[in-house]
């Protein structure tokens, strides 16, 4: 049977069993589920036992009768504490106490009953077993004593998440995109099993809480506000969706009938930390961190209140790095320092070596010399300048307020807010060295309903509201503190009511600057709404979740110019930027977008007790692709032959919403996106306490809003030159006179005017060719899907102990990937364009592909005895043909003939990582005096070890020799032959200086892509301790003071980044800066909680 058979098959088989078994939950919100089976001592099944669960928090008590087959079923519990008994004629009450419901726990508890009277009580304290035999999906709770006690880099609870096998940080690979000033400061991302960006849902309160721009987690409430939180991390059942490769289900605290609370402030200061491998002084961070949490009955039993404030004051220094200037030297004109260093530099006029690497400063740019004024001075041979950086204050404001209402037995509804608000005033020290001003808040709402129809039928209802608002100003002055534009420099007007700057300057590897106006709001609708359904051996739950998402942005992106310099005239970047020979240059109108968008997700889902000791789940999730609409329809496809009737004056081959065939959000809808999923889970009958698990699941993948970024940016809407040097039509660009040589707009600046922002623009207007098309989508273009298999066997020991072994894999497909639909052809004479109408026909196509293949082994032991800890370790291999695939960061794969050509390893493939947590408290010692038991006892440890392989790297030849007009830049190096490649050897002195054998590579030939794959070795691995000592002092029983010290990087382990891989850089193969792991921090804290 062919693949896609195979698909069909799988898709109309789920839906036939799920439907037969069902009538028709959203994600439970946190919720918990305890299931499981009465028997009597000689293991026969009890039918129309009373189980009842009552939470010992809030009184909250919730009771079923046993059914046929002596099966129970307590759904949709709220997080806590529970004693559940049975009762029985003719047999004693069983209560069991002391049992923790964990968020979105399936916990099975099979109670045996004792003959008797039923006035008689058999008490048994025990927990829930830890090993999971309700479904197949892999995961692990992150519970309140971890979040509480585990040190945590800046209190924020979502670094908890990749404690969890599976899970990288994917803002640390080269797959991960953090926008600076268009996302709120504090979102983070995980890579589940070598997923992309967004292969991660957020839930916050059984509400989505993601930001859909760059599909990373929204701001969590800070760690005395989240009570925990699970990650499922694979094949997760039929109402989780909107992402394949993980769920993060977070639960804020609540209130309870005793009233509870706390104050804390931490306190971080920069004589306390250590100073930066590659830094001549400490950090000067200043961080503190306090607020205060309240909660408790307003009506017992009934009505119940918490809340939780917390505020942040930081000031640091940032932006310390390495850079390569204009030494004094090369002011001079004399650039014999790069000669000495192996580099050849030519005259600009003639091509020729010049003699001595000299060019006469007469030749220099006017711009490039007002501009190197402002730039750090050095006198270092090659320019190098350590850039100490400039003073940074980000202040925070985060409030959580939470209430919860039972009505009575069957009606319970509660209701949360959360606003985090953010402040950065602007900071200038020189070009290199400032920042802008940035005001944002994020807030997210969320209501549920929950309405206990008959005991074996609930719903759920949840509605959320979440919005993010944002606007930033550059900060860019010049030495003498006045605001700093191109058009002071060279022949560019400022677009009207846009702030002075410089949008973005790039000379090659050696130094950068750019900052630009933005102003954006984005909100999202949630509503959710479930029935949970148990009838004989069946668990039935389905429903549907329905976001409406609203998206607007208003910038100067573009309309500023971006221009950068490559070397590819002078042969170092350097020299270009002085002589001002740009390689690049790239100027619009300004983007304005504004979309409206619904994501849909319908499902069912039936979990069947097959045997007493074997569970089935089966189920089925329907969410269409209902495509995001730009309004006015500003977006444009590439449709070769075809002439749009829209906008006639076109050129051949660019049609828009409005055209015949063409969908209002120019990229068309899908509605066949079915995902079935399917899980076992056995107790084997000779091994009671192991649980073997498998399990096959579809999912759709999301696709990020910034996707739409620059689709607004082409013709006629906010038309986009992109003039390149290697372009024969234009052959140089010259920094002053940018426009000079630019036929199509007569030599001149075709700016102003500037579009109207937003407006849609008349149909005869006017079209300058060739025509830069800087982002659409491919007319086919799909969602992508991913298939995802696992098989489990985890055994628990003792009444604490668990062990996992686990293979998990995966495959994806029609994965976002860029491609250049009008690449050239490398000729003598320069390249030839296939569509000559067109510069760039830069498209989003779904053609990428992903594989995913991970052995994940867990050790854990619950809290007992005063100690707690968990163990991680994945091995896997993650390969795929492109890592990122919106065009508003990245460009289109190296070939766009010939994708294969871009398989190998992702960004995500980091093969080893390894990461431990544990809480530690020390004995009493209440056998001691007052006094000694005060100083001795009472005291904390606890603590995080994370080791993992290095990012991937790959090696650049530092220009486009392809000459092919399409990924310029982009291109990859070729080996030399016969040079073997030997990477991180001798001492640590010597591959900080050479961390592989630079002499292997070389640029890749003329015409050529290169021949060396996208990655071919890892950089250095890091390895990090973060440690916590805490001495707890009590009072009355009821009050604590804690004193904390927390160590990040405890030991100071440096953790380097990845060498320089560029084959013309002067430091090729040299590590300069340090990596994701900073060197020491340490912070003291004081917590009073009663």
């Amino acid at each position: 049977m062919s693949h896609p058979s195979i698909r069909v098959f799988v898709v109309v088989l789920t839906l036939v069993v799920s439907l037969a078994l069902a009538p028709s939950l959203s994600a439970q919100g946190g919720r918990a589920s305890i299931s499981g089976v009465v028997t009597d001592s000689s293991g026969a099944v009890i039918p129309e036992a009373a189980v009842s669960a009552v939470n010992t928090n809030t009184g909250f008590t919730v009771s079923v009768n046993t059914n046929g087959i002596g099966a129970y079923a307590l759904p949709l519990l709220p997080v806590g504490t529970y004693d559940v008994s049975v009762k029985k004629e003719g047999f004693k009450t069983e209560l069991r106490s002391g049992i923790t419901l964990t968020a979105d726990q399936a916990a099975t508890i099979n109670i045996t009953i004792a003959v008797g009277s039923v006035n008689e009580q058999v008490r048994v304290i025990a927990d829930a077993e830890m090993i999971n035999t309700q479904n197949a999906a892999l995961g692990q709770v992150i519970q309140e004593r971890s979040i509480a006690e585990l040190p945590l880099n800046g209190r924020n609870p979502a670094s908890l998440v990749l404690l969890t096998p599976g899970m990288i940080d994917v803002l640390q690979t080269g797959g991960g995109v953090h926008q600076g000033y268009t996302t709120f400061p504090t979102e983070e991302g995980a890579s589940a099993n070598g997923g992309r960006q967004g292969s991660t849902l957020y839930v916050l309160d059984g509400a989505i809480n993601m930001d859909n721009y760059h599909l990373l987690a929204a701001p969590f409430p800070n760690a005395d506000a989240t009570q925990e939180f699970r990650v499922l991390g694979n094949n997760f059942e039929a109402q989780y969706g909107f992402a394949p490769g993980a769920v993060v289900s977070i639960v804020t605290k609540s209130g309870t009938n005793t009233l509870h609370g706390n104050a804390f402030e931490f306190l971080r200061n920069g004589v306390l930390n250590a100073r930066d491998f590659f830094q001549p002084v400490r950090d000067e961070l200043k961080r503190n961190q306090f607020g205060a949490s309240l909660g408790g009955p307003i009506k017992r039993d009934k009505i119940f209140f918490f809340s939780n404030y917390q505020g942040t004051r930081e000031r640091r220094r940032v932006g310390g790095s390495t850079a390569f200037v204009p030494s004094d030297a090369m002011l001079q004109g004399d650039f014999s320092a790069y000669v000495n260093a192996g580099v050849t530099i030519l005259d600009p006029d003639t091509g020729k070596a010049a003699p001595n690497g000299y060019i006469s400063p007469t030749r220099f740019s006017p711009a490039a010399l007002k501009i190197a004024e402002s730039l750090p001075r050095t006198t270092d041979p090659l320019g190098k300048t350590t850039v100490s950086g400039f003073s940074n204050m980000q202040d925070y404001n985060e409030f959580t307020v939470k209430g919860d209402v039972y009505l009575s037995a069957n009606h319970r509804i509660s209701g949360r807010t959360f606003f985090n608000d953010f402040t950065q005033p602007e900071q200038t020290l020189n070009l290199l060295n400032s920042d802008r001003s940035w005001l944002a808040r994020w807030q997210n709402h969320s209501g549920n309903y929950t309405w206990t129809v008959s005991p074996t039928l609930l719903n759920n209802f949840v509605i959320s509201y979440s919005r993010l608002n944002s606007n930033s100003i550059s900060g860019l002055r010049d030495k003498g503190g006045n605001r700093i534009c191109y058009s002071q420099l060279i022949e560019v007007a400022d677009p009207p009511n846009s702030p002075c700057t410089i949008e973005a300057l790039w000379v090659g590897g050696s130094f950068g600057f750019g900052q630009n106006f933005n102003g954006l709001n984005r909100s999202t609708w949630g509503v959710s709404d479930s029935i949970t359904k148990t009838k004989g051996r069946h668990l039935i739950v389905g429903g549907v979740d329905v976001l409406r998402q609203y998206w607007d942005l208003a910038t100067d992106w573009l309309a500023l110019p971006i221009i950068s310099f490559d070397g590819g005239v002078t042969g170092h970047e350097l020299s270009d930027f002085l002589v001002g020979r740009v390689a690049s240059y790239t100027q619009g109108g300004g983007e304005y977008q504004r979309l409206h968008a619904t994501q849909i997700g319908v499902y069912v889902q039936d979990q069947i007790r097959v045997a007493q000791n074997l569970t089935m789940s089966a189920g089925v999730r329907w969410e269409p692709f209902l495509a995001p609409v730009p309004s006015s329809g500003r977006i444009p496809v590439f449709s070769p032959g075809e002439q749009s009737t829209r906008y006639p004056n076109a050129p051949v081959g660019v049609v828009y919403p409005g055209d015949p065939g063409v969908p209002d959000a120019g990229v068309p809808s899908g509605y066949d996106y079915f995902n079935p999923r399917l899980g076992l889970a056995w107790r084997p009958g000779f091994m009671k306490n192991t649980s073997i698990r498998a399990a096959f699941g579809m999912f759709t993948a999301p696709i990020d809003y910034s996707s739409w970024n620059h689709t607004a940016d082409s013709s006629p809407f906010s038309t986009t030159y992109d003039l390149s040097a290697y372009d024969p039509s234009i052959k140089s660009i010259k920094l002053d006179h940018p426009w000079a040589n630019y036929k199509p707009t007569g030599g001149k600046s075709p700016f102003p005017p500037f579009p109207d922002p937003g407006s849609s623009p008349p149909s005869d207007t006017p079209f300058t060719l060739p025509m830069y098309f800087q982002a659409g989508f491919n007319r086919n273009f799909r969602l992508a899907r991913e298939l995802s298999w696992n098989f489990s066997i985890e055994r628990q020991f003792g009444e604490n102990w668990l062990v996992r072994a686990a293979y998990v894999a995966s495959e994806a497909y029609h994965l976002i990937n860029g491609i250049e639909r009008n690449p050239g052809f490398f000729s003598a004479e320069g390249a030839r364009l296939l569509y000559p109408q067109f510069t760039s026909v830069l498209e989003m196509a779904s053609w990428a592909t992903s594989n995913y293949q991970s052995g994940q082994f867990t050790v854990e032991k619950r809290f007992s005895k005063g100690f707690q800890f968990q163990s991680n370790y994945t091995y896997s291999k993650s390969l795929d043909s492109a890592s990122i695939g919106t065009l508003a960061f990245t460009g289109s794969v190296a070939d766009p003939f010939n994708m294969r050509n871009n398989r190998g390893w992702s960004a995500f493939n980091f093969p080893h990582v390894f990461v431990n947590n544990f809480v530690w408290e020390l004995p009493k010692l209440n056998r001691l005096n007052p006094f000694a038991r005060g100083v001795i006892g009472g005291w904390q440890l606890s603590g995080i070890w994370r080791m993992q392989s290095g990012a991937p790297v790959g090696i650049r030849p530092g220009y486009g020799n392809n000459r092919s007009l399409f990924q310029t830049g982009g291109d990859r190096a070729d080996y030399v032959p016969g040079e073997a490649i030997s990477v991180q050897q001798g001492s640590k002195n010597d591959w900080l200086h050479e961390f592989f054998s630079t002499s292997a590579f070389q640029p890749n030939a003329p015409g050529t892509l290169g021949n060396t794959p996208r990655y071919l070795f890892h950089g250095p691995r890091t390895n990090s301790w973060d440690l916590g000592i805490s001495k707890n002092l009590m009072a009355r029983d009821r009050y604590k003071l804690q004193f904390r010290w927390e160590m990040f990087n405890a030991f100071n382990t440096p953790s380097f980044s990845t060498p320089v891989n560029t084959v013309t850089s002067a430091q090729f193969g040299e590590i300069l800066s340090t990596g994701t792991v900073p060197p020491r921090v340490m912070q003291g804290a004081l917590k009073l909680s009663f």
